[in-house]
């Protein structure tokens, strides 16, 4: 399976808390040898807050297209900051399903519906992609926006 990705929607808007930006990025990821879409996903962090509350995201899995209905997609839900050895990493979570997603999506995953599943496998072959195309997301990506600038 190539995947490619097709970026979205990049928001900003300045943090209800504290005025610092909030991004909100999302995008398509397509197969392209099958020639269809096989997931959206959507990010959203806020500037200097990395280290403290990390980043969310949201993968949605499954087909698209005028073929396609909302029970042929699940969402998956991931948090990507530090873990509790202070490594930065994925997380992957209990999904609590909104407006949109009941909407878009057949189903909501719980992070036991998804872990050693081959969702999880499909899940972060997306996110790979994602975090390897995806140019936006190189805030998220650099050390210094972790841990700070190397002394």
């Amino acid at each position: 399976m190539g995947l490619d990705v097709e970026m979205g929607n990049d928001d900003e808007a300045a943090c209800d808390c504290c005025g610092h930006t909030t991004r909100a990025l999302s995008g398509f990821v397509h197969d392209h040898d099958a020639q269809c879409t096989v997931a959206a996903y959507a990010v959203r962090w806020t500037q200097n807050h990395l280290a403290t509350q990390g980043a969310s995201l949201t993968v949605i899995v499954g087909a698209w297209g005028d073929a396609s209905s909302p029970a042929d997609r699940q969402i998956v839900t991931l948090k990507y900051g530090f873990t509790d050895d202070g490594a930065v990493a994925f997380t992957v979570l209990d999904g609590t399903p909104t407006e949109l997603t009941e909407r878009e999506v057949g189903r909501t995953m719980l992070r036991a519906d998804v872990i050693g599943t081959p969702l999880a496998k499909q899940t972060f072959d997306v996110l790979d992609t994602v975090w390897l195309t995806d140019t936006r997301l190189t805030e998220l990506t650099e050390r210094d926006n972790w841990y700070g600038p190397l002394r």
